[in-house]
């Protein structure tokens, strides 16, 4: 089932344009097609903001 998926969406975005999916739709289905794939079950990045904010506003932050 999921090679089925994923060729289906693969001769998909094979019609899209050169750069990408220009629709969000099909970008989020491309994307999850592939996590799929991949077997991600989980994940984590760390984000800094640089601004004027309070300093426990600016981080790092761990988001999982």
């Amino acid at each position: 089932m999921r090679s089925i998926l994923v060729s289906v969406l693969g001769l998909a975005a094979a019609c899209s344009h050169s750069t990408g999916p220009s629709d969000p739709v099909t970008a989020l289905a491309l994307a999850r097609a592939k996590w799929f794939q991949a077997e991600v079950s989980n994940y984590q990045y760390t984000i800094l903001r640089g601004c004027e904010c309070l300093p426990e506003s600016i981080g790092p932050v761990v988001i999982e």
